[in-house]
């Protein structure tokens, strides 16, 4: 029974390997095809099950890469982008947290 019990194990945890590298490699094939497979992203609108450019966004994130060569901290790009009145992907403030997060996608 014991090594039924481990053996049973063993194969669960293999299946559950299984599902998340197919699910990395869907996610991976969604992303690089700009098909939605989450919410859209900073710099995109969603339209149907493919994602668009965003003008408005993309000039958003051209500054922030901008503002990021030129040394300053997330935490002072997300104050600038405040100070400018320019609001976050839901609307509201920008916080550190949420410029590393565009930076990075």
């Amino acid at each position: 029974g014991k090594m039924v019990f481990r053996l049973m194990g063993v194969f669960n945890e293999f299946e559950r390997d299984q599902v998340a590298e197919r699910t990395k490699a869907a996610l991976a094939h969604k992303k690089a095809n700009n098909q939605v497979y989450n919410h859209a992203p900073y710099g995109f609108k969603r339209h149907g099950t493919d994602l668009i450019p965003c003008t408005k966004e993309r000039k958003v994130l051209t500054r922030i890469n901008a503002w990021r060569n030129q040394g300053k901290s997330l935490r002072a790009i997300a104050g600038n982008l405040n100070a400018l009145g320019i609001a976050s992907k839901r609307g509201g403030q920008w916080h550190a947290s949420a410029v590393r997060s565009v930076i990075n996608v």
